[in-house]
Formats: structure tokens, sequence, C-alpha cells
């Protein structure tokens, strides 16, 4: 019988274990609808801009690294979202720092992304594309490690085919800094 209530307790404890490890979270976020899109960056809480999956310190498996307003030398509004990055992971997505957002689309729509960027001995990548429930067509629209001394616009025209979302994901692959300001995304005519 204690052999039983030993191996009953070692299951649990695995169980639970492994329940633990898979609920790891992938990013954070703090969801407002009355704040809007929030592409100046201009709102946040708990330390993260409101409105976006945020790939923090928190979520990021390796790495040193900050996420913050920045006040100084904006392009739109009071601030923009600063990127201090001291160590990372170069895989992208979810194993280095950065932010994605979706948004919902019409699908075989066109829509316009735009945004202004700085940056200062970063490598960073840029993907955005059509995505559905298990399902996307993400396209890498921009990986670069050059510098961007002055704030420039960068824009991308993105089909979303035959999905219900448009998502956009930016990270940073390697140390150093970069701002991102003024993010848009709009429905291109047909």
């Amino acid at each position: 019988m204690q052999k039983h209530k030993s191996i009953i307790k070692m299951i649990f404890i695995l169980s639970t274990s492994i329940l633990i490890n898979s609920c790891t979270e992938l990013s954070k976020s703090v969801f407002d609808d009355k704040i809007g899109e929030n592409g100046s960056f201009e709102h946040f809480n708990s330390g993260i801009p409101i409105n976006y999956l945020v790939y923090t310190n928190q979520t990021v498996e390796q790495g040193n690294f900050h996420i913050k307003p920045d006040t100084i030398d904006p392009k739109d509004g009071k601030q923009s979202l600063l990127f201090d990055v001291i160590s990372c992971s170069d895989n992208g997505g979810r194993y280095s720092p950065g932010i994605a957002k979706e948004i919902d689309a019409i699908p075989n729509s066109n829509y316009k992304l735009s945004f202004w960027i700085k940056n200062n001995q970063t490598e960073f990548i840029v993907k955005a594309g059509g995505v559905s429930p298990k399902t996307g067509d993400m396209e890498t629209l921009i990986n670069t490690n050059k510098d961007i001394n002055q704030w420039k616009k960068l824009e991308f025209e993105i089909n979303v085919k035959n999905n219900d979302k448009l998502r956009f994901e930016l990270n940073i692959l390697s140390k150093g800094k970069l701002w991102i300001d003024d993010l848009n995304i709009i429905e291109l005519p047909k």
C-alpha cells in the first residue's frame, strides 16, 4: 500500500510540473479598448505598451534588455518605444526582445503597414502577414543591422490572403538600441 501511495504521489508531482511548465507565458500584454491602437506608444501599463504583445525579460528565455518609453526625440506624440539590449538570442519571435500586434482583417485584402524607426548597433527583423488560428502566412519585410541615426519611415504593403487577422512582429536580434514610433496599419481600398 505504501508503494502505491509513493507512485501516486510521484505521478501527481510529475503531472503538476508538466502542467506548470506548459503554461509558460510567451509574451506579456495589457489590452484596453479605450486606448485605441496606441501606435505612438503613448500609453503604458505595468511597464509595457498597451495593446501589444511584448516579449519581455520575464518571457524571453535568455537575454538582458529593457523595453521602455523614451521621451527624448519622439517622432510622434510625447514618447517613442525604446529597446535597450545588452544581450539577447538571435532566434527572433518569442525568443528575442520585441513586440507583436494582431488586428482583425478582411481575407484577401491589402493593408499598408508604416512606422518610424531609429537603430543604433542592433540587428532587427520585422515580419508581417495574414494569420488565422493554427495557420499563417508571415513574411520577412526587413532584416538588417544597419545603423539608422535619424528617424526613417518604413512602409510595406501586406496581403492577408485567406486569413482573418493581420500580424505585425518586430524583434531585436543583437545588442544595441532601437526606437520605434508612429506604427500604423490601414486597409487599402480595393
